[in-house]
């Protein structure tokens, strides 16, 4: 997988759609270390500009990109923002990993703004 994933990664970064798919593939299943910095890279960059074009899986995958801090600096309220944007675009995941935070008392909803959301959340969860 590692030696293949160097090949993909070349195609990839011109642009070959196959080799994208099969990278995200094998990093989403954490079937590749990445301890290679040019595909740590690579992953940061590709899952952003998915996030940025609407994917809810991007969005998802790139807040838990930043709250791990994965080839960055841990950035909570940057995972938090991507997570609501997914969870508001029906990415359940992400619905469920903010309710986590916010109930363990993690990310406080009042530095996020996320008052109203989180209502709305737990009264959908008493119907």
């Amino acid at each position: 997988d590692q030696r293949a994933a160097r090949w993909w990664l070349r195609a990839a970064r011109q642009g070959h759609k196959s080799s994208q798919a099969r990278l995200v593939a094998l990093l989403r299943n954490a079937r590749v270390r990445t301890r290679d910095q040019g595909l740590v890279q690579w992953w940061l960059e590709f899952t952003l500009n998915a996030a940025r074009r609407g994917y809810p899986w991007a969005e998802h995958q790139f807040a838990a990109m930043c709250h791990e801090g994965f080839g960055a600096v841990r950035n909570d309220q940057r995972a938090v923002r991507w997570w609501l944007r997914a969870a508001r675009h029906g990415h359940e995941s992400a619905r469920t990993q903010l309710l986590k935070l916010l109930r363990c008392g993690e990310v406080q909803a009042r530095d996020h703004g996320l008052e109203s959301w989180w209502y709305e959340q737990e009264v959908r969860c008493l119907r």
